[in-house]
Order: structure tokens, then C-alpha cells, then sequence
């Protein structure tokens, strides 16, 4: 699969948050399809879209922290979801930015 241009990538960001500004936003959704094509790695992922290095490894690191990012895996099944695929993803976007945190529930209801 060829890895889209970071052009591409910031129009289709712009597409699933349905906005055309060029903001913090559409930055972080951005990341996380580029983490699709380039693996879970901020080093690269700056390097290739030209994103602000200590930006993507702080997004690296909460994505980390809240088991988006796994080792060399990427927790994404929800992202190419018909209905809600562009929400989770957005979600995920904002848990790389800081502004929310990802839990996980056992089948008690549990946190994990």
C-alpha cells in the first residue's frame, strides 16, 4: 500500500473532522492516519509530515499511555467502523492531544 502524501493526508484529516481549518485538530487526526501508514513511531511521523517533533512525541506518548499505541500495534478496528469510524478516530485524535483519556472495562464493568 503507498503511503499517501502528507497533503492527502491533511484533506482527508479535514474530510472526517469536517472542517478545512488548518488547526490542532485536523494536526493530530493527521498523526493518526500517518501512524497507520508509518507505525507507531513519532520520529517518523514528524519527519514525513513535517509536524513539530515534540508535538508527535507527546502525542506518541499519551497515545502510549492509554494503550492506543502498543508496542509496534495500533488499536484502530474502531477507526473503519461504517457508522462511527470517523468519531472514534476523532477520540483517539483528542486522547493524543490530551483532552481525553481512553479506559477500558472488564465484563464487570471493571476499569481495567
Amino acid at each position: 500500500m503507498e503511503v499517501p502524501s502528507p497533503e492527502e493526508m491533511r484533506q482527508e484529516a479535514a474530510r472526517i473532522n469536517n472542517s478545512d481549518e488548518d488547526d490542532d485538530a485536523i494536526d493530530a487526526i493527521v498523526f493518526m492516519i500517518a501512524s497507520l501508514h508509518l507505525g507507531p513511531n513519532a520520529q517518523k511521523i514528524s519527519r514525513y509530515t513535517k509536524m513539530n517533533q515534540a508535538r508527535c512525541i507527546l502525542y506518541g506518548q499519551r497515545l502510549r499511555k492509554n494503550k492506543i499505541w502498543v508496542g509496534l500495534k495500533i488499536d484502530c478496528e474502531e477507526w473503519f467502523d461504517e457508522k462511527a469510524g470517523g468519531v472514534a478516530l476523532i477520540l483517539d485524535a483528542m486522547v493524543a492531544r490530551g483532552e481525553l483519556e481512553k479506559t477500558y472495562e472488564d465484563e464487570d464493568g471493571k476499569n481495567k
